[in-house]
This record gives C-alpha cells, sequence and structure tokens, in this order.
C-alpha cells in the first residue's frame, strides 16, 4: 500500500469509500464475467473494470487478481495485488479527463486541431491513450512543434499512434507484445517487461499511474511515441544520421530551404558514399560554396516522391537549372540515376527523403560520344555508320541514341571479332541484318545493374526481341554474353559493355 492510501485509511471515511470500492453487491466468478466488462460496486456511481488476457492473466481495474474464485457462505473472494483506488475511476470521458490536467494541455490541443476530441468523448469501444506529457514534447525543437500544432493533417497522425484500440493494463504485460495504434497499419507500439517487472513502451519506462475513464484507460508519459511528424527535411536527415550531406547542405547555404521549401524530394547518399568520393572533388565542394549548392541542388527534386508515386521511366526536376533526375523501378527495387535506393522512405511535412549509395553527378556525356572517344568501340561505331548509312535520304542523326531513357548493351571490338573475319565481313555487307544485331543491343529502359538481386534473372524488351539480364553472384550476363563493365551513365541512358554480340534468337538457331 502506498503512502496515499495509507493516509486514507487512517481517515474512517475514506476507509469506508475505499472498501466499499472494493465490493460488488453481486457474486462474480471470473469464467463467467467477459473482458472489459463494467462492474458497480457499493461505492455508490464508481466502477470496477475487469480484463482477461492472453497470458491468462486477469485484472481488475489493471490490478493483477492473484487468487480468484474462493467461494464462501455469502459471496466470492479475490485476492488481489494492490489496494483499489477509487480516486483512479472517473465516471467522465477520456477527452474530459485529459482536459482537466493541467500537465497534458499540448496533447489535448492536438486532440482538438486533429479533430479527434469529439471521437474520445462519444467512443463505445475502450481505447488505451498513451499521452506525452507537456514536459515530454516541450523537448521537440519549436519549429516542429509549432508545425503540429497548426496542422490537421500532422497532429491526427501524431496522436493516433498515441492511441490503441484495446485496453492495456500494465500488469499483464510479462513478454514483449505488439500492438497496433490507431494510425496506419504498419505502426505498431511494443510493451516489454524486465525481470524487475518494469514495463516499458518502444523502450521507455512506464508508470502505472493510470487513470481509469468510462470508455478507457489513459497512461500520462514523459516520452512521445512518435517524433516523425513535423519534422523538415534537414530535421529527418540530421535523424538518420547523413551528416555529411547534411555539412554540405550547410556549406552550400541551403538549411533554410531544407526546412521551409514545400514539397520536395531528397535523394541523400551515405556517409560511406562521401567517404568513396575523389579526395580532390570532396575538398572542392566542401571549400567552395558554389561547389556546394550545385552538388545539393542535383540531389534535390522539386516535388515530393514516395513509392506510391514512382514509376520506371519517370523524371523529375531538380534545384539545378535545366536537370533533371530519371527514376527507375525493377521489381519493386526502386533506383535514380542508375543508383539504387534504399526504399526506407521518411516523409517530412515539406518533403520526402530518400538514402542512396552513391553521390550523383548530372551526366557530361552522350552515347554517341562515349561511342566515338573510345578505341575499344570502334567496329560499334563503323556498324553504327552503315546502318545510318542505309538509311533513306542517307545518314541521319543518331537514331540509336534519341530519348534518355535507354539501355545500351556496348560490345567490345573483340565481341565483334569472335564471329571470324569471314562473318565479319559478311555482317558489314548486310546493313539490313546489321540493323537487326543493333537494335538487340537497346532497350528503351533504364536497366541498372544495382536492380537485380543476387540469382535473379530480368526480362527486358530491346528494339529487336526480349533478353534476359541475369546476376549470378555480381556476375551479370544478358543472355550468353557477360557485362564486363556495369553502369556508364550518359545523357541518353545507361551504359553496359558486354564481352559478346548478342545475337538475335533466329541467329543464334541458325547457327
Amino acid at each position: 500500500m502506498d503512502n496515499a492510501h495509507r493516509s486514507a485509511m487512517e481517515s474512517y471515511e475514506s476507509a469506508i469509500e475505499i472498501l466499499r470500492y472494493h465490493v460488488v453487491p453481486v457474486r462474480i466468478v471470473t469464467q463467467n464475467v467477459s473482458s472489459n466488462e463494467m462492474l458497480n460496486t457499493l461505492n455508490d456511481g464508481l466502477q470496477l473494470r475487469f480484463n482477461k488476457y492472453s497470458t491468462k492473466i486477469e485484472t481488475i481495474n489493471c490490478v493483477t487478481i492473484l487468487r480468484k474464485n474462493r467461494i464462501a457462505q455469502n459471496g466470492v473472494v479475490h485476492l488481489i495485488s494492490s489496494v483499489l483506488s477509487p480516486y483512479s475511476y472517473s465516471n467522465r470521458n477520456l477527452m474530459q479527463i485529459i482536459n482537466q490536467n493541467q500537465d497534458l494541455t499540448i496533447f489535448s490541443k492536438m486532440l482538438e486541431v486533429s479533430r479527434m476530441h469529439q471521437s474520445l468523448k462519444e467512443t463505445f469501444q475502450t481505447l488505451t491513450v498513451m499521452v506525452p506529457t507537456d514536459m515530454a514534447l516541450q523537448r521537440f525543437p519549436q519549429n516542429q512543434l509549432r508545425r503540429i500544432l497548426s496542422d490537421e493533417t500532422l497532429s491526427k497522425a501524431f496522436v493516433l499512434k498515441h492511441i490503441l484500440p484495446t485496453p492495456i493494463c500494465l500488469s499483464a504485460v510479462t513478454e514483449d507484445q505488439y500492438v497496433k495504434s490507431l494510425a496506419d497499419s504498419n505502426n505498431y507500439v511494443k510493451f516489454s517487461c524486465d525481470v524487475k517487472h518494469t514495463v516499458t513502451a518502444q523502450g521507455n519506462c512506464i508508470n502505472n499511474d493510470l487513470k481509469l475513464s468510462s470508455n478507457g484507460i489513459i497512461y500520462a508519459i514523459n516520452f512521445a511515441l512518435s517524433s516523425e511528424e513535423g519534422k523538415s527535411a534537414l530535421q529527418i536527415m540530421q535523424h538518420l544520421g547523413l551528416s555529411e550531406f547534411v555539412q554540405i547542405v550547410n556549406i552550400a547555404g541551403l538549411a533554410q530551404t531544407f526546412e521551409n521549401f514545400n514539397s520536395l524530394t531528397v535523394f541523400a547518399p551515405t556517409n560511406k558514399a562521401f567517404r568513396c568520393m575523389n579526395p580532390m572533388e570532396m575538398y572542392h565542394i566542401r571549400s567552395d560554396p558554389s561547389a556546394a549548392r550545385a552538388f545539393v541542388d542535383f540531389h534535390v527534386g522539386r516535388q515530393m516522391m514516395t513509392a506510391e508515386n514512382i514509376y520506371d521511366g519517370k523524371t523529375v526536376e531538380t534545384f539545378a537549372p535545366g536537370k533533371q533526375l530519371r527514376l527507375q523501378c525493377v521489381q519493386n527495387e526502386f533506383g535514380v540515376e542508375g543508383r539504387r535506393i534504399h526504399f526506407q522512405t521518411v516523409l517530412g511535412y515539406n518533403g520526402a527523403v530518400h538514402v542512396v549509395d552513391h553521390v550523383l553527378y548530372p551526366p557530361t556525356i552522350s552515347v554517341e560520344d562515349l561511342i566515338r572517344k573510345n578505341d575499344s568501340f570502334s567496329l560499334y561505331a563503323q556498324a553504327m555508320d552503315l546502318v545510318l548509312g542505309a538509311s533513306p535520304g542517307g545518314r541521319t542523326p543518331f537514331e540509336f541514341c534519341s530519348g534518355v531513357h535507354n539501355t545500351y548493351f556496348i560490345p567490345t571490338d573483340y565481341a565483334f571479332r569472335k564471329l571470324g573475319a569471314v562473318e565479319l565481313n559478311r555482317l558489314f555487307g548486310n546493313p539490313t541484318r546489321m540493323r537487326q544485331i543493333l537494335d538487340n543491343h537497346r532497350a528503351g529502359r533504364i536497366l541498372p545493374s544495382a536492380l537485380i538481386g543476387t540469382r535473379q534473372q530480368y526480362e527486358i524488351k530491346t528494339k529487336n526481341e526480349i533478353v534476359r539480364v541475369s546476376n549470378e553472384d555480381d556476375k551479370f550476363m544478358v543472355n550468353e554474353a557477360e557485362i564486363i563493365e556495369t553502369d556508364i551513365i550518359t545523357t541518353n541512358g545507361l551504359v553496359h559493355v558486354v564481352d559478346d554480340l548478342i545475337l538475335p534468337q533466329n541467329r543464334r538457331r541458325s547457327e
């Protein structure tokens, strides 16, 4: 018995009131009582809440029933673990109790802003509300707290994560237990109990200081179950530990932009990605604010993008003038400019943050320039000239490089020479046949190697037919040709270098 109850018992009137609260004027056998049933007591107007749990624990007002159903001549006796306090129960509803607690004013305001206050007044469902105290919420950055309190959507998202659709009694928590909140289907609150019977929620200790209402249970907690709502893109990056990128943002003088610009998407490289950068380049962006700004601008899109509105081939305007980012989606894996997105999207009030495993660079070379300037691709260049020269009207613009969402499987000169001199001469004398083969090396979408998992394969339609791209322990193949260099990003798309020609199916069958 705690000091408050001991003092109350020393007063005759209070002792009578407490004793009456322990007596129900009917015989109660626990197996005949439903979970969450309200029982009238001899203390006029006050009730007890009975609960059963899957752990076989039964509680009365969240106090454990240790020994139950002891039948006597004039009633039934249940031994409980502590004194029941009539002061812990109120006939008022959840909202009334929260409003009358001077330590819960901020959460009360959130309930009003989110329009959830009426639900807590009128619901017939028994809820558990984990209410952060004013002191807990005042630990939030003031800008973030102000945004939550002024936005219905943010307030509602925060509030719903603190409301559980079932009565939770701490005395019934004996092992890890996950309880879904009223927020989206993926939001759970984890309750745990250690060897000292200390109960935690999301790793934070909960005091067994509860208030029972007519329609639920309230716990005043000194922490918040969520801190994501109202965060800016900058705060999210800080929370994710993307310290290198945040440092470049500050050097570029863009911190306020990431705090206040509405509806943006950040593709933020990991700290490891920065460690893989060229040291001289890293020094340049750290010492030159204009270079830092150009670097950051290419990593930021001018609209909010999540998994729901990203599709393969989508482009988004960046903060860098005239520059776009190209997005990829392959078998539910997402990429940007050929780099894999670690799709643990974190949404802030003003944007989304996606983590990427490489820094992103605006492409500076076209596929045609790449081929023309590399002696290893001289036969491929000759083959293109042959096909284009045989086109009606003579040589046209480099049609093999039209568009920006392409994958090119470029064969080396060695790959051509594998055909042998006779077959190679015959092929260069047949522009129609050469076009078929070249068309088999270009697909109208970007297929990065990073999006093809180990021991997976993916079929992609080229300009001629479907080919199969596979990954065997980081050895990438296109049909029977090995990709010897992957993911060269260009203005026209992505280049993979192959060591063999990807011959059309009918050609392989004839051979």
